[in-house]
């Protein structure tokens, strides 16, 4: 709460019959740096049970409209290699794979690749 008082995060959530369903934030990537304050990073969740149904569509471009207004100027936001509907979902909306990053988790005894996306917004 107090980082969205000081204007470096911005926060949507999603509910269902009052029940939360989705999380998802922009936040200034190092507020501390100001020459790092036009960029943010994205992260969203979004429970199972509520997937597939343009959710995660819906809330990262309400982020990115909220981001442009608020001033930033890049997003970008790293997910698993494993996750393809994560994958597809931010290619759809305009992101673009800018890297990797291998062995970045290890799970159940394997490591998987982050895959980092980026849009100028």
């Amino acid at each position: 709460m107090a980082a969205i008082g000081k204007g470096i995060l911005i926060a949507l959530v999603a509910e269902v019959g009052g029940k939360l369903v989705a999380s998802s934030d922009v936040g200034q990537r190092t507020p501390e740096y100001p020459e790092h304050n036009h960029v943010g990073i994205l992260g969203i969740a979004i429970s199972k049970n509520a997937r597939g149904v343009r959710l995660g569509n819906a809330l990262i471009e309400s982020l990115l409209e909220l981001s442009r207004t608020a001033g930033l100027k890049v997003i970008i936001l790293d997910t698993l290699a494993t996750n393809a509907a994560a994958r597809r979902l931010y290619e759809k909306v305009g992101f673009v794979e800018v890297g990797k990053i291998p062995k970045a988790i290890h799970r159940d005894g394997a490591y998987i690749e982050l895959i980092r996306f980026a849009i100028e917004i």
